[in-house]
């Protein structure tokens, strides 16, 4: 949709509030990607390159590939690194040891300190929104004006995740 909507000028026509846009797009889509555009993202590395964990993965993963990891490499590892902490924390690999070590529990991730919300045991990640733009450090392009906003600020309230489960 992006590329016709490109080919056919209707950026030129209308401002648009932006889709997902995640590292894997800005790699491969870098010659006609529209910079200026705004864009979504779930887990940049660039927005967290101040975090050691963040440092360390986006090394390794280079080393490893010889590139940047993408949105979905970031949210992987965190994954994995989660379960490694719930484990640890259980001192157990049983499912329910390890959830219920987990639940309500604080965890370091690429992104950060993240928390597990006790009710329903989501984790309080951000969702990311900026304009795509080049950067002299990068051969594609990047989110420029990056706001975060983070999971509990823009999660359902804790009475809509009740009122659903009693309908």
């Amino acid at each position: 949709w992006k590329r016709a909507a490109h080919d056919y000028r209707l950026f030129n026509r209308i401002e648009t509030p932006g889709s997902l846009l995640s590292v894997t797009e800005l790699v491969r889509e870098k010659k006609w990607i529209r910079r200026g555009v705004y864009g979504r993202a779930r887990a940049p590395f660039f927005a967290h390159l101040d975090n050691p964990v963040m440092k360390r993965f986006v090394a390794a993963y280079r080393a490893k590939h010889g590139a940047y990891p993408s949105d979905w490499a970031v949210m992987s590892y965190d994954g994995v690194y989660a379960l490694k902490q719930g484990a640890e924390a259980a001192g157990a690999i049983d499912t329910e040891m390890v959830k219920d070590a987990l639940t309500g529990a604080s965890i370091e991730t690429a992104r950060g300190s993240l928390q597990f919300r006790a009710i329903d045991n989501q984790l309080g990640t951000s969702a990311y929104f900026g304009r795509v733009a080049d950067d002299p450090g990068y051969d594609f392009p990047i989110y420029t004006d990056l706001v975060e906003f983070k999971g509990p600020e823009i999660w359902r309230p804790e009475s809509e995740i009740l009122a659903a489960r009693n309908e």
